[in-house]
Protein backbone atom coordinates (compact mmCIF):
# COMPACT_ATOMS: atom_id res chain seq x y z
CA UNK A 1 0.00 0.00 0.00
CA UNK A 2 2.50 2.73 0.88
CA UNK A 3 4.46 2.00 -2.86
CA UNK A 4 0.86 2.56 -4.46
CA UNK A 5 0.45 5.70 -2.16
CA UNK A 6 4.13 6.93 -3.22
CA UNK A 7 3.44 6.43 -7.04
CA UNK A 8 0.38 8.54 -6.93
CA UNK A 9 1.97 10.98 -4.92
CA UNK A 10 5.45 11.61 -5.40
CA UNK A 11 7.51 13.32 -2.95
CA UNK A 12 8.10 17.13 -3.19
CA UNK A 13 11.17 18.16 -4.69
CA UNK A 14 13.02 20.29 -1.69
CA UNK A 15 14.25 23.03 -4.20
CA UNK A 16 12.61 26.08 -5.63
CA UNK A 17 10.56 26.94 -2.45
CA UNK A 18 9.73 22.90 -1.84
CA UNK A 19 6.92 23.50 -4.98
CA UNK A 20 6.05 19.64 -6.76
CA UNK A 21 3.31 19.23 -9.03
CA UNK A 22 1.35 15.89 -8.13
CA UNK A 23 0.42 13.66 -10.32
CA UNK A 24 -0.66 14.55 -14.11
CA UNK A 25 -3.35 11.61 -16.01
CA UNK A 26 -4.04 12.04 -19.12
CA UNK A 27 -6.36 9.97 -21.55
CA UNK A 28 -6.56 10.11 -25.60
CA UNK A 29 -10.11 9.58 -26.62
CA UNK A 30 -10.54 7.30 -29.80
CA UNK A 31 -13.37 5.81 -31.23
CA UNK A 32 -14.82 2.47 -30.36
CA UNK A 33 -17.41 0.31 -28.78
CA UNK A 34 -18.88 -0.57 -32.60
CA UNK A 35 -19.57 2.78 -33.07
CA UNK A 36 -19.66 3.38 -36.47
CA UNK A 37 -16.60 4.52 -38.39
CA UNK A 38 -16.59 8.16 -36.74
CA UNK A 39 -14.60 11.34 -36.84
CA UNK A 40 -15.19 12.41 -33.47
CA UNK A 41 -11.72 12.95 -31.23
CA UNK A 42 -11.06 14.03 -27.69
CA UNK A 43 -8.75 14.25 -24.54
CA UNK A 44 -9.17 14.11 -20.53
CA UNK A 45 -6.84 15.20 -17.97
CA UNK A 46 -6.44 15.24 -14.23
CA UNK A 47 -3.65 17.32 -12.72
CA UNK A 48 -2.83 17.95 -9.35
CA UNK A 49 -0.26 20.46 -8.08
CA UNK A 50 0.88 19.69 -4.37
CA UNK A 51 2.68 22.59 -2.80
CA UNK A 52 4.85 21.83 0.75
CA UNK A 53 3.23 18.71 0.63
CA UNK A 54 -0.22 20.24 0.72
CA UNK A 55 -2.60 19.67 -2.24
CA UNK A 56 -3.11 23.37 -3.57
CA UNK A 57 -5.17 22.02 -6.60
CA UNK A 58 -6.74 19.37 -8.53
CA UNK A 59 -7.98 19.69 -11.75
CA UNK A 60 -10.05 18.01 -14.07
CA UNK A 61 -10.95 18.22 -17.94
CA UNK A 62 -11.82 16.86 -20.82
CA UNK A 63 -12.41 18.40 -24.47
CA UNK A 64 -14.42 15.93 -27.50
CA UNK A 65 -15.00 17.23 -31.07
CA UNK A 66 -17.58 15.57 -32.68
CA UNK A 67 -19.38 15.69 -36.61
CA UNK A 68 -22.15 17.18 -36.80
CA UNK A 69 -24.32 15.16 -36.85
CA UNK A 70 -22.49 12.67 -34.99
CA UNK A 71 -21.79 9.75 -36.94
CA UNK A 72 -24.23 7.13 -36.47
CA UNK A 73 -27.09 9.74 -35.11
CA UNK A 74 -29.57 11.54 -36.31
CA UNK A 75 -29.47 15.00 -37.50
CA UNK A 76 -29.76 16.96 -34.38
CA UNK A 77 -31.32 20.04 -35.04
CA UNK A 78 -32.45 22.22 -33.76
CA UNK A 79 -32.35 20.42 -30.52
CA UNK A 80 -28.51 19.66 -29.58
CA UNK A 81 -26.69 16.20 -28.28
CA UNK A 82 -26.14 15.54 -25.19
CA UNK A 83 -22.26 14.07 -24.21
CA UNK A 84 -21.20 12.53 -21.44
CA UNK A 85 -18.26 10.98 -20.31
CA UNK A 86 -18.23 8.27 -18.00
CA UNK A 87 -15.27 7.16 -15.45
CA UNK A 88 -14.72 3.77 -14.52
CA UNK A 89 -12.57 1.35 -12.42
CA UNK A 90 -11.89 -2.48 -13.19
CA UNK A 91 -15.15 -2.00 -15.41
CA UNK A 92 -17.28 -0.09 -12.58
CA UNK A 93 -18.33 3.28 -13.08
CA UNK A 94 -17.28 5.91 -10.65
CA UNK A 95 -18.36 9.33 -11.90
CA UNK A 96 -20.39 10.83 -14.52
CA UNK A 97 -19.50 14.46 -16.01
CA UNK A 98 -21.61 16.28 -18.56
CA UNK A 99 -19.89 17.87 -21.59
CA UNK A 100 -20.75 21.34 -22.46
CA UNK A 101 -21.14 22.88 -25.66
CA UNK A 102 -18.84 25.38 -26.20
CA UNK A 103 -19.22 28.89 -27.88
CA UNK A 104 -16.48 29.59 -30.54
CA UNK A 105 -13.55 31.25 -28.66
CA UNK A 106 -11.21 29.58 -31.57
CA UNK A 107 -9.13 27.43 -29.19
CA UNK A 108 -8.16 23.97 -30.58
CA UNK A 109 -9.23 20.78 -28.80
CA UNK A 110 -7.51 19.10 -25.91
CA UNK A 111 -4.96 16.36 -28.33
CA UNK A 112 -6.39 17.79 -31.60
CA UNK A 113 -4.09 17.40 -34.46
CA UNK A 114 -6.51 18.49 -37.30
CA UNK A 115 -6.87 14.76 -37.84
CA UNK A 116 -10.12 13.81 -38.90
CA UNK A 117 -10.83 15.05 -42.51
CA UNK A 118 -13.63 17.82 -42.04
CA UNK A 119 -13.17 21.42 -41.53
CA UNK A 120 -13.76 23.19 -38.04
CA UNK A 121 -17.38 24.63 -38.79
CA UNK A 122 -18.48 21.03 -39.32
CA UNK A 123 -18.07 20.16 -35.78
CA UNK A 124 -18.95 20.97 -32.29
CA UNK A 125 -16.96 20.97 -29.28
CA UNK A 126 -18.21 20.02 -25.78
CA UNK A 127 -16.17 20.64 -22.46
CA UNK A 128 -15.83 19.53 -18.73
CA UNK A 129 -13.71 21.69 -17.02
CA UNK A 130 -13.10 22.15 -13.08
CA UNK A 131 -10.93 22.03 -10.20
CA UNK A 132 -10.51 22.73 -6.94
CA UNK A 133 -8.29 25.53 -5.36
CA UNK A 134 -7.08 25.27 -1.32
CA UNK A 135 -8.53 28.91 0.59
CA UNK A 136 -7.19 29.21 3.58
CA UNK A 137 -7.01 25.54 4.41
CA UNK A 138 -10.61 24.96 2.90
CA UNK A 139 -10.66 23.27 -0.95
CA UNK A 140 -13.16 25.21 -3.01
CA UNK A 141 -14.54 23.96 -6.45
CA UNK A 142 -14.89 26.27 -9.39
CA UNK A 143 -16.33 25.32 -12.49
CA UNK A 144 -15.67 26.51 -16.55
CA UNK A 145 -17.88 24.09 -18.66
CA UNK A 146 -20.00 21.35 -17.55
CA UNK A 147 -20.22 19.12 -14.60
CA UNK A 148 -19.36 15.99 -12.58
CA UNK A 149 -21.08 13.25 -10.15
CA UNK A 150 -18.46 11.83 -8.38
CA UNK A 151 -20.77 10.00 -6.64
CA UNK A 152 -22.68 7.93 -8.75
CA UNK A 153 -24.28 5.70 -5.52
CA UNK A 154 -25.94 8.06 -3.71
CA UNK A 155 -29.08 9.98 -5.72
CA UNK A 156 -28.52 13.42 -6.75
CA UNK A 157 -25.57 14.93 -8.07
CA UNK A 158 -22.21 15.20 -5.90
CA UNK A 159 -20.14 18.07 -7.66
CA UNK A 160 -16.44 17.33 -7.67
CA UNK A 161 -13.22 16.97 -9.06
CA UNK A 162 -13.71 13.34 -10.14
CA UNK A 163 -10.42 10.90 -8.40
CA UNK A 164 -8.97 9.43 -11.43
CA UNK A 165 -6.00 6.90 -11.01
CA UNK A 166 -3.83 5.40 -13.85
CA UNK A 167 -5.41 2.49 -15.73
CA UNK A 168 -9.30 4.03 -15.29
CA UNK A 169 -11.09 4.11 -18.69
CA UNK A 170 -13.00 7.22 -19.72
CA UNK A 171 -16.29 6.81 -21.86
CA UNK A 172 -17.80 8.89 -24.17
CA UNK A 173 -20.97 8.55 -25.09
CA UNK A 174 -23.74 10.82 -27.48
CA UNK A 175 -27.16 10.81 -26.36
CA UNK A 176 -29.82 12.85 -29.58
CA UNK A 177 -33.34 13.60 -28.27
CA UNK A 178 -34.13 14.09 -31.49
CA UNK A 179 -34.13 10.45 -31.99
CA UNK A 180 -34.25 9.60 -28.43
CA UNK A 181 -31.31 7.06 -29.40
CA UNK A 182 -27.57 7.03 -27.57
CA UNK A 183 -24.21 5.58 -28.19
CA UNK A 184 -20.71 5.64 -27.20
CA UNK A 185 -18.39 6.93 -29.75
CA UNK A 186 -14.69 7.44 -27.41
CA UNK A 187 -13.07 5.54 -25.13
CA UNK A 188 -9.63 5.98 -24.10
CA UNK A 189 -7.57 4.69 -20.31
CA UNK A 190 -5.33 6.97 -18.40
CA UNK A 191 -1.91 7.10 -18.19
CA UNK A 192 0.62 8.63 -16.15
CA UNK A 193 2.05 11.76 -17.92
Amino acid sequence: MLVTSFLLWPAPVPAGGGESSGPDFRARLTPCCDAPDSHARGAARRKVVVKEDVVRADSFMAKVKLPVPPDGLAAHEPEPVEVCLVLSRLGEPYARCVLAPEEDDGEEAVGATGQGGYEDDEVDTYHVKLGTVTKRGTPVLRVKWGHCDVDLVTEGVQPGVPDVHPGDVATVSVFDPASSSSMEILQGTFVEH
